[in-house]
């Protein structure tokens, strides 16, 4: 059996490493966010992998935008920690995401009928 005490550094580092590496240390909130990954990347076919890397080429932009906006509406992460988990982008990023994709859900139906549809998938209620 595992010792009831901690060392503090050791402490420290478990917690840095789960923070680099997902952006929190909640366990439902780290297993909400794959779930929202998962769903957007199917519904835009592109890996994750690359939708989650810093590539700026349009195909794995928008979906990184779309999951930026379901985090952001699913979970209680702040900008800074949702532009940390997609791709290591600064808080400003992710505004601006948020601001391009109602901009396209207002503009192209395609996408719109796309994104809510993701929305659905995610239980998300206001669209």
């Amino acid at each position: 059996m595992i010792s009831q005490y901690i060392d503090h550094r050791l402490l420290e580092q478990i917690k840095g490493f789960i923070r680099r590496e997902y952006g929190c240390y909640d366990v439902q909130m780290i297993t909400e966010k794959d779930k929202i990954v998962q769903i957007v990347c199917e519904a835009f076919g592109q890996p994750k992998d690359l939708v989650l890397s810093k590539c700026r080429k349009r195909e794995y932009v928008m979906p990184k935008q779309v999951i930026q906006v379901c985090l952001k509406r699913c979970t209680k992460m702040s900008l800074t920690e949702i532009g940390l988990f997609a791709g290591e982008v600064a808080h400003v990023t992710v505004m601006h995401s948020i601001r391009t994709v109602n901009n396209l859900m207002e503009t192209d139906k395609e996408y719109q009928a796309k994104v809510i549809g993701i929305f659905k998938s995610l239980k998300i209620d206001n669209i």
